[in-house]
């Protein structure tokens, strides 16, 4: 699967972004209906690290050969890790 994305950097993140936008309306939407509880913001929490271990494992090969892919990875990840951290002060998910 890795190879998908080894000359395409774009469309990898691109796909990383619709993940992230589709994790905050889950959110949102949660929220609106009142069905938020502390056990769905732990396992939100759960799942996005384990989303983004996946990516890093698919693509390891990749990104030893894709400087761009690297480049895009290591933006897209800066910006997962403030936002984790911003969200586990806000809302105390861990």
């Amino acid at each position: 699967l890795a190879w998908i994305f080894a000359d395409n950097a774009w469309l990898f993140a691109g796909l990383w972004l619709l993940c992230g936008l589709t994790d905050a309306t889950d959110g949102l939407i949660a929220r609106a209906l009142d069905a938020e509880s502390d056990f769905g913001a732990r396992l939100d929490s759960f799942a996005d690290i384990a989303m983004f271990g996946v990516i890093a494992l698919l693509l390891l090969d990749s990104l030893a050969t894709s400087p761009t892919l690297l480049l895009a990875v290591a933006v897209l990840a800066a910006l997962r890790a403030a936002n984790l951290v911003i969200a586990a002060g806000r809302l105390r998910h861990f």
